[in-house]
């Protein structure tokens, strides 16, 4: 692959490999300040692509730009599409497979393997294409500036609270780009881990995803069974990578009334299929009730034609 700025994509490459960065608990990621070259850095920050418009109408709100607008856009700066193409592409990911092999090996051993003969980790049944079954997505992320002090949300108005990500994805990939005039304080992205030793099918019902009645209980309850561990701060230029699964537990910290637009890039790899079942034994019961109320429903009120 080549890239009009190689040295500069070499030279996170190099940052991504040294241990120094690499941090066990609560759960397995990387830290790496000053992740690019700083001229490098400060081109990409001084061209930072427009925030949609819609990021106007929302308080301490979370938006995305895909990179395909990104790349569709006349004014994009060349090294754009150069670090987000990079975020998301083969090699990126089969370094983060490589970083994090011994934790997905242990995590998910009928998915992943380490092949003997090239002592590199591989995906079962394609051995020779380590991309295979993987699909990488990078996009700019905003968080619109904060009229009251508040936990960051997301455009459907649901706040940001403790999660893991979806069941498909890999690895979360997070590179700031604060402002050098940005003075306030909170945002901070949270790592949190479990207080006990719990039953998997329990903690899906701890962090149960769907928005009816008994999660909205459940989760006023979260602080019983989940701590806070770390806290990383929004920083100009660091990189945060995290392996996910059900324990990978994080969160936004609240953001102070006034501070302005937050940036940054924020990447994924995905694999093709779940790889964990993430629906609570709850969340099947509700959605079996829903779908019964319905059909009775549709039954007592047929529709009438006239």
């Amino acid at each position: 692959m080549i890239y009009n700025n190689s040295d500069s994509l070499d030279f996170l490459l190099t940052k991504l490999i040294d241990k120094k960065n690499f941090y066990q608990e609560p759960f397995p990621h990387l830290i790496i300040e000053d992740a690019l070259p700083k001229n490098f850095y400060k081109v990409l920050s001084d061209n930072f692509p427009k925030p949609p418009h819609k990021l106007e109408l929302y308080d301490n709100t979370i938006c995305y730009t895909s990179d395909k607008n990104i790349y569709d856009n006349k004014n994009t700066h060349e090294y754009w599409t150069q670090i987000l193409k990079y975020l998301a592409s083969p090699e990126y990911s089969s370094k983060l497979l490589e970083i994090f092999k011994e934790q997905l090996i242990k995590r998910y051993p009928k998915k992943f393997k380490i092949n003997e003969l090239t002592n590199k980790l591989s995906i079962k049944d394609n051995e020779e294409k380590i991309d295979s079954k993987l699909t990488g997505i990078s996009s700019t992320m905003f968080y619109s500036p904060v009229e009251k002090t508040s936990i960051p949300k997301k455009v459907n108005g649901k706040k940001l609270e403790i999660h893991c990500d979806s069941a498909t994805k890999l690895f979360t990939s997070i590179l700031y780009f604060r402002d050098m005039n940005d003075k306030s304080l909170g945002g901070e992205l949270l790592l949190h881990a479990w207080k006990f030793r719990l039953p998997f099918e329990i903690k899906k019902i701890i962090l149960t995803r769907g928005i009816h009645f008994i999660n909205s209980i459940i989760r006023n309850f979260q602080f019983l069974f989940i701590k806070k561990k770390k806290s990383l701060k929004y920083k100009a230029n660091c990189l945060v990578i995290f392996f996910g699964n059900e324990d990978a537990l994080h969160s936004v910290d609240v953001r102070e009334k006034g501070s302005p637009v937050r940036r940054s890039i924020h990447s994924g790899i995905h694999y093709n299929e779940d790889l964990w079942d993430s629906v609570s034994f709850i969340d099947r019961k509700v959605g079996y009730l829903k779908n019964r109320y319905e059909k009775l429903r549709k039954y007592l009120n047929p529709t009438k034609i006239f």
